[in-house]
């Protein structure tokens, strides 16, 4: 369709106009909907980064807690003599 054809087509060419300002205005509503969900997802993923940095260190923290415990029950099993 040339844009003869088109001006044709619509009675005007402020009917395109119109037509072309409610597609951007469509587009740009997509636009930001996709943006915000983005957002979101950027959100929860930056949290789900943080609660996984600070389990491994309160595992770590854990790990080493029973490391000295293990040490401790070993000290205590050579002084009762039952090692």
């Amino acid at each position: 369709m040339d844009d003869q054809q088109m001006l044709e087509f619509f009675s005007s060419k402020q009917d395109l106009l119109d037509l072309k300002e409610r597609i951007d205005s469509k587009m740009n509503q997509k636009i930001d909907r996709v943006l915000t969900a983005l957002g979101k997802q950027t959100t929860i993923l930056k949290r789900l980064d943080e609660e996984r940095v600070f389990t491994f260190e309160h595992v770590k923290r854990l790990e080493k807690r029973v490391e000295e415990a293990e040490v401790d029950i070993k000290n205590i099993k050579v002084q009762l003599a039952i090692a």
